[in-house]
């Protein structure tokens, strides 16, 4: 007689910890996110207030011909930046009792059938809001030009990086209050989305957005993480790009981690305006080589530019028809190397008389700036970076009771600060806003 099998009877707790260890968690989100693949994770770091050191000066006591004078005799020095806690984001997975049941018991069997697709998804999305607002100065998209139907209907430059049913807040440019709405229907194609006061209701049609017009100071943010020079209500991760950009540039802050920039050399990112320069497409490899060379001068040490996918467009195209787009090959540059990833990023390495240079596009990077950066300088300070919240009886879920059973929810976060721990050693690019060739990817 043959004896029927069934699934193997589990507590949903145990299936947690089994299936959504820390380990796996965490070198998910690594694989994804090409900042944390790159960057030194640090461990240890259980909040609070974390000094993060900067040289002022190095010791400059050399004269020819003899001994320095005591008097004349210098040291280095140094300042003291600080971290004042770890910033965090938080995610929830949630399991519908029906869809676990089999014969009246949790099923493991279910459970990873389920598991995959919603881990998949919510890592994928954590990503993208971790790397937004680390790569760009934590806005989500910017606006784009002003629709039709200007009462509800907003349209942004990057409509991939939202979802329907989303809290974003608005910020025009000529008025740093925000308004708060939900998202209601995304055009992929034209950039188009609608928005509601409430999650799911009608149309916003109380919102002058045009007060302001819509600019590229227009921007959509995440709620809380709004972020200016003078905002106390910013829970988002720090910006690498203001880190790095100097003060009054785009609106970056005067101070990085409580630390003057114009204090020290070695707290003052590089800044190179191109904008003037670039007419066509096909020159941006001789500006991004001109910011390359003007940060070897300044001993800048930079070995690759993060760039969005708009102007990595550019750059494969200035290697395939050269400056001014008139004859194929690239002349003066070269690919000698290219490296395609799965988690939503691209690299090619171009060569030059100045040497080689690594350009990463990444879905997350602003069109406006390209950051050439030294990726020994990338940290992310954490504890444990992942963390499955646990309740006072050492749960870790918590259920509601509906009427259509019980829904299992899992919350988890991702908390640590990204510090850029040498300022000097970094140089930002400035883009034109549109030039000829540039592709436009709402048209």
């Amino acid at each position: 007689m043959a004896v029927k099998q069934t699934s193997k009877a589990a507590t949903f707790d145990s299936m947690i910890n089994e299936y959504l260890p820390y380990d796996l968690l965490m070198r998910e989100m690594q694989e994804r996110n090409w900042l944390l693949k790159t960057a030194n994770i640090k461990e240890g770091w259980l909040g609070g207030d974390m000094i993060i050191p900067y040289q002022s000066s190095y010791a400059s006591s050399v004269k020819m011909g003899g001994l320095t004078n005591e008097d004349d005799i210098d040291t280095a020095s140094y300042v003291r930046g600080k971290l004042t806690g770890y910033k965090e984001c938080w995610a929830t997975l949630s399991f519908h009792s029906r869809d676990l049941m089999e014969q009246d018991k949790i099923s493991e069997q279910n459970f990873l059938k389920i598991l995959p697709n919603q881990l998949d998804d919510t890592l994928n999305f954590m990503k993208e809001i971790v790397s937004t607002a680390v790569l760009n100065t934590q806005e989500v998209t910017s606006l784009a030009a002003q629709p039709a139907d200007a009462a509800s209907t907003i349209k942004v430059y990057h409509p991939e990086r939202l979802q329907i049913g989303q809290k974003i807040q608005v910020r025009l440019a000529a008025n740093t209050a925000q308004v708060t709405v939900y998202v209601l229907n995304i055009n992929m194609n034209n950039g188009d989305i609608s928005v509601s006061d409430t999650r799911g209701g009608a149309p916003v049609t109380s919102i002058a957005w045009t007060t302001d017009g819509y600019d590229k100071g227009d921007f959509i943010y995440i709620p809380d993480t709004f972020n200016d020079a003078t905002s106390t209500n910013n829970n988002g991760f720090s910006s690498l790009l203001w880190q790095i950009l100097p003060d009054g540039v785009l609106g970056a802050p005067a101070t990085v981690f409580g630390q003057t920039k114009i204090d020290s050399p070695f707290t003052q990112g590089l800044y190179y305006d191109a904008r003037a320069k670039i007419t066509d497409a096909t020159d941006i490899l001789g500006e991004l080589f001109n910011g390359f060379a003007k940060a070897r001068q300044r001993k800048a040490e930079i070995d690759c530019f993060i760039v969005s996918y708009k102007t990595f467009s550019a750059v494969l195209a200035a290697l395939e028809y050269g400056a001014g787009g008139k004859t194929l090959g690239s002349g003066a540059f070269k690919n000698v190397g290219d490296k395609v990833d799965y988690a939503g990023f691209s690299e090619i390495t171009v060569g030059s008389v100045l040497g080689s240079m690594k350009i990463v596009a990444v879905n997350e990077a602003t069109d406006q700036l390209a950051m050439g950066i030294n990726t020994k300088c990338l940290d992310f300070h954490t504890n444990r970076g992942f963390q499955i919240q646990e309740s006072p009886d050492g749960l870790k879920f918590y259920s509601i009771r509906t009427e259509q059973g019980y829904n299992y929810l899992v919350d988890y976060s991702f908390y640590g600060e990204f510090v850029y721990s040498q300022p000097w050693k970094a140089i930002s690019v400035h883009l034109p806003d549109t030039y000829t060739g540039m592709p436009d990817f709402l048209a």
